[in-house]
């Protein structure tokens, strides 16, 4: 671009404050903006400074909306890194990916598992690693870490991150015997036990899974039969909540279902067990007791494995 003798330089700067530049950048969908770029060193620095990425970030938390993940090969984004080789020859790892709103850095937690017989040890995971991802890590050469787990455990599902803080399930029969939540800190990269409340259980894989409530960690269980329990954690106190969803089989032809969270309007968000549901989710408002089938439109190529988050909103973070 800078050998290109139609464009100069500082074209946006004769006659824009840079203020004015953001005020209008921010008003752009960020696919734009990873285009927009390398119209001039100016509009790069612009866009790449954290007090943009602040103000697009409150701009767009009053705008949630649905993300839906394909399991593609493709990055809808158009970046990608490579991260290093992992420091392990063990082939069974668990993936988290979690954000420090304090020091601005994102963390990629990788653990290898080693599962044994309940009777003869605990199950555990070792070789707990770390990479950061921005921030200061920038200024030096990125490589994985490794660093102390306390907490004997094997990771039973998922991760979600909320407020600095990656949450999953996990299964343990050492000193936390049975069901438990881990909690890894992304700043202090410490991981601390959360206990379930009596009788609630961490079930295999899909079958339990972690989701931001009102921005408060919750589990959710696979469903039968129209009901659903979701336990809420706050201020280190399990709340249940129970949730009927009436004539939901009628709507959609089948009962087994995924409670998915709410969006910030309240509304529960449901997804069929099967691989269909990439043709549709389920919209339960609680306080008028309706529900709603809502068909996805415009998904091509649909996968036979889609994720959805709740609340999601763009932050313009370019690699």
């Amino acid at each position: 671009m800078e050998n290109n003798p139609h464009i100069r330089e500082n074209d946006s700067s004769d006659y824009l404050p840079e203020d004015l530049i953001a005020q209008i950048l921010v008003k752009l969908p960020s696919k734009s903006l990873a285009k927009l770029i390398v119209v001039s060193k100016l509009w790069s620095s612009i866009i790449r400074s954290k007090s943009f990425i602040d103000l697009y970030l409150t701009r767009s938390l009053t705008r949630p909306c649905l993300l839906f993940a394909l399991l593609r090969g493709n990055i809808i984004t158009g970046q990608f890194l490579v991260l290093p080789k992992l420091n392990t020859r063990r082939r069974r790892i668990s993936r988290f990916f979690g954000y420090d709103p304090i020091e601005d850095e994102y963390k990629v937690l990788c653990m290898t598992v080693l599962q044994v017989p309940s009777n003869s040890g605990p199950v555990v995971s070792e070789e707990h690693q770390v990479f950061t991802l921005g921030g200061a890590q920038k200024k030096k050469e990125a490589a994985w870490r490794m660093i102390t787990c306390k907490v004997p455990h094997c990771p039973a599902t998922q991760g979600i991150c909320i407020d600095g803080v990656v949450y999953y399930g996990a299964w343990s029969n050492s000193k936390h015997k049975g069901s438990l939540i881990v909690a890894f800190d992304v700043r202090s990269e410490e991981f601390t036990p959360v206990k379930l409340h009596d009788g609630v259980e961490i079930y295999y894989d899909r079958d339990s899974e972690l989701v931001n409530y009102q921005r408060k960690l919750a589990l959710a269980n696979l469903s039968y039969k129209e009901k659903f329990e979701l336990w809420v954690l706050d201020k280190q106190e399990w709340s249940k909540i129970s949730v009927m969803v009436p004539s939901l089989k009628d709507l959609v032809g089948q009962d087994l279902f995924y409670l998915r969270g709410a969006i910030s309007s309240g509304e529960f968000i449901f997804t069929p067990l099967h691989s269909d549901w990439s043709s549709f989710i389920i919209s339960y408002d609680r306080k008028e007791e309706i529900a709603r089938r809502v068909e996805l439109k415009g998904i091509k190529d649909r996968s036979r494995y889609m994720r959805i988050f709740l609340n999601h909103v763009e932050c313009p973070i370019f690699l």
